[in-house]
């Protein structure tokens, strides 16, 4: 178990290229702007006057904070653009922001959810308000902050609906953790949220599919996973999942 943020698994990249973290290489480095903020985030954030906003992301044009929809193709247009949509924030663009493997924070909202079921002693309250805590520690906000917001009567713990706040807490604290959140999302079901608009398919994806490649040169262990657990589809569910 990790003591503290000192513990977590994460890499620390180097300050330049080639060797800097891929949000820098691909955003500053490559000039690559179309980067921007998903629109559920920003409301969630927004909704609670959580102060990871202003970290997560930088204003629009009109000083304002936007996210876009998950899944339009015909981008850019008129309706999100360059110029009106949420840039991700400078912190994450820094070449030496770490990248997590396991975070303090989430570490703590698993606990609090371990806690919450019974499965571990302790309190689930405190799990949780010491991760939120965790995560503003990492985003470079004051412990001071970080009470204040869980006082707030729409983030205080409260156990009839500890699950769902612990799930959706460890979702906006993965941010740039996009496979991690996927799965936290694919386990707890929570935050809710809606397909693409534009997607392959009408679901939220529930699983990567095999590559062509282990199709032909893994042949026989694909039939046999294939038989084992279902179709080839991005909407077949995995094992835990079912």
């Amino acid at each position: 178990m990790f003591a503290s943020r000192a513990d977590e698994a994460k890499l620390v990249y180097l300050g330049a290229d080639p060797s800097a973290n891929p949000l820098y290489e691909t955003i500053v480095f490559g000039n690559r702007g179309e980067h921007k903020l998903n629109e559920k985030l920003v409301n969630m954030l927004a909704e609670l006057n959580d102060p990871r906003l202003p970290v997560y992301a930088q204003p629009n044009a009109d000083g304002e904070y936007r996210g876009k929809p998950a899944g339009i193709e015909d981008v850019p247009n008129d309706d999100y653009n360059y110029e009106n949509v949420s840039a991700v924030g400078l912190y994450y663009l820094q070449p030496t922001t770490p990248a997590y493997f396991v975070s303090y924070s989430e570490l703590l909202f698993l606990m609090a959810e371990a806690a919450q079921r019974g499965l571990i002693s302790g309190s689930a309250a405190d799990y949780y308000t010491m991760g939120i805590a965790a995560s503003f520690d990492a985003n470079g906000l004051s412990a001071d902050q970080a009470a204040a917001y869980t006082a707030q009567g729409t983030v205080v713990y409260s156990a009839s609906k500890g699950l769902q706040q612990i799930a959706e807490q460890n979702w906006m604290g993965l941010f740039c953790q996009g496979v991690e959140a996927w799965t936290e999302w694919r386990r707890t079901g929570y935050p809710a949220l809606q397909p693409a608009i534009e997607g392959l398919v009408s679901e939220i994806p529930s699983r990567y599919t095999y590559p062509t490649i282990e199709q032909s040169v893994n042949k026989t262990a694909y039939e046999a996973a294939v038989a084992a657990q279902g179709p080839n589809l991005l909407t077949t569910k995995i094992w835990w999942d079912n």
